[in-house]
């Protein structure tokens, strides 16, 4: 359900960051948007933070992947801080994305109580291009975040306007996520079979 119509030519990657039982969440999603999602050219998975998850949730998250086959399971501890392991999480995703939908034009994240328009953000996609062409790095959305110590991956700033800091504080979250979309690495290890 939550793959391309026509995985030839894929658009968008969307990477859903959940937790587990976060079941509601992912069902709403499944049942509204991403059912038009593959017809719109958008690869969907669920991102679970794996690593280290107690059995009885692993068998839970197992039997939800073989009905639905849409998760994707992160090597990343599962007990890992709020803000890191949602950030090992998108460096993670970031990095699968282009192994598990090589065609892919754009590689996105959302959180799982998103509510996307696909037909409306592909629009919005090819406006990007059409302004900007297809080799101009483009971070695009709502910009509200923390910067981050890259060592840690701990915040040490909130932004939520635009100015000269931003737009350099966004160009060097456009090369670090660039740079960690170049590649595999046993962080990235993910698997989309049953746990």
């Amino acid at each position: 359900m939550a793959q391309c119509a026509d995985p030839t030519h894929c658009r968008l990657a969307v990477g859903i960051l959940t937790t587990p039982d976060n079941t509601v969440r992912r069902t709403i999603a499944r049942e509204s948007w991403v059912r038009e999602a593959g017809a719109s050219g958008l690869y969907v998975r669920f991102l679970l933070r794996a690593g280290g998850l107690p059995a009885t949730v692993r068998l839970g998250l197992g039997n939800e992947q073989r009905r639905h086959a849409d998760m994707l399971f992160l090597n990343v501890p599962a007990s890992e801080h709020r803000l890191r392991g949602r950030i090992l999480a998108l460096r993670g995703w970031l990095r699968l994305a282009r192994l598990v939908c090589p065609v892919c034009q754009w590689i996105a994240k959302a959180d799982d109580d998103t509510h996307l328009v696909p037909s409306s953000l592909v629009s919005a996609l090819d406006t990007v291009v059409a302004k900007l062409g297809r080799s101009t790095p483009v971070l695009a959305g709502h910009f509200q975040w923390h910067t981050w110590n890259t060592r840690w991956y701990m915040h040490h700033t909130f932004f939520s306007g635009y100015g000269k800091h931003t737009i350099r504080e966004a160009r060097r979250g456009i090369r670090y996520f660039r740079r960690a979309s170049g590649g595999t690495a046993p962080d990235a290890e993910a698997s989309d079979t049953a746990l």
